[in-house]
């Protein structure tokens, strides 16, 4: 009850207009001898991490989201110094090209712990980052969603698409060769994680962002052809559906408005619920490897407005009745679903079995 009422405050201050504090980008968070800088919207609460996407506008990003009714900070995996900075591999947990050597995953693990996440978001690049931290990192009572990304790590060598590639296996596209930071493996949670992969059923295009290769191509055509069929790779690889895919009709590779329809699942992030709210219906596939999609409501609807469906783009409906196969309650552990949270505590949080938590230990 307490939990509801608390995510109602929420929602309530996000469909009045929240005051917005002033967007700050002239933080710096200490790694080492060297630093990361970041936007933040200044407020209390536990934070929401927003990653930016390939032209590392943080400040950007930070402007999507800094009317939540809690902290939001938006790091910058800049490109040049002083500071960490790093080449395209900020996307993978690649070390930083400076003298410190640091992964971006390592990083945001750092920035986890010190401000009490509770959810990581990104799109475009961004969703490439959150989709492989969500496999690798050792933190524990995360909500990670993934908005639009090029590519993804695939867990074994099977493929949707035919093609000769050989190196289509190798990180980031799939689990050889992996960086140090992966090096540890895929976590054992990884299935139960809250792992949301929010699509824009409009992202078709291919456009000057998206990942052309053969490795990425081996995926699908678009983002969202993409999207869809590595959702239906983790079914096989797992033998049941897990996480959930979200689909935003009308949308394409907007970051402001698939952001904006990841609202209701930040939400329940903050309210510490691991579950979209209640009122946000939810589709349950039956097969392993018919994908969960749950379409997401428009811009600017309030959640009820959310329904099901099992196509693309489909016509919004209203949800239907909860039954035996599916479920709209948020702590349902019907299959794909996540399991309810643990480690929920705001103190004493979080590593779970990381290296880099001694590492933190000494630097602050």
């Amino acid at each position: 009850m307490r939990a509801r009422m608390v995510l109602g405050l929420v929602l309530c201050g996000l469909a009045s207009g929240a005051a917005t504090a002033a967007v700050d980008c002239t933080q710096r968070f200490v790694v080492g001898g060297s630093y990361v800088p970041y936007c933040s919207n200044g407020k209390f609460g536990p934070a929401v991490f927003v990653i930016h996407g390939t032209n590392r506008n943080a400040d950007d990003y930070l402007g999507y989201l800094d009317d939540l009714d809690t902290l939001v900070i938006a790091p910058e995996f800049q490109e040049a110094g002083p500071g960490l900075y790093w080449s395209s591999g900020w996307k993978q947990g690649d070390k930083s090209r400076d003298s410190e050597r640091v992964s971006s995953f390592e990083v945001l693990d750092r920035m986890v712990e010190m401000f009490h996440g509770v959810a990581v978001i990104g799109h475009s690049a961004g969703g490439q980052f959150v989709s492989r931290y969500a496999a690798g990192t050792r933190m524990q009572g995360l909500a990670y969603i993934v908005a639009n990304p090029s590519s993804y790590m695939y867990l074994d060598a099977s493929r949707p698409v035919a093609g000769e590639c050989p190196d289509f296996n190798e990180y980031k596209y799939g689990l050889e060769d992996l960086n140090s930071y992966m090096s540890a493996g895929v976590a054992s949670d990884f299935p139960e994680r809250n792992v949301i992969y929010l699509l824009g059923s409009l992202d078709t295009k291919v456009d000057k962002y998206l990942d052309t290769s053969c490795e990425a191509n081996r995926q699908g055509g678009n983002r969202y052809d993409r999207g869809l069929k590595y959702y239906e790779h983790l079914a096989r690889h797992y033998g049941r559906p897990v996480h959930r895919t979200v689909i935003v009709p009308g949308v394409g590779h907007s970051p402001s408005r698939m952001l904006d329809a990841a609202r209701p699942y930040l939400a329940a992030a903050i309210a510490g619920q691991g579950s979209p709210p209640a009122n946000t219906a939810t589709a349950t596939g039956t097969e392993p490897s018919k994908p969960k999609e749950v379409v997401a409501p428009g811009v600017n609807n309030p959640p009820a407005a959310a329904a099901t469906g099992t196509g693309s783009a489909p016509a919004a409906q209203q949800p239907p009745a909860a039954g035996p196969a599916q479920s709209a309650t948020p702590t349902a552990t019907t299959p794909g679903e996540a399991a309810p949270r643990q480690n929920q505590s705001r103190n004493g949080w979080r590593f779970q079995d990381s290296v880099f938590s001694r590492l933190f230990r000494r630097s602050h």
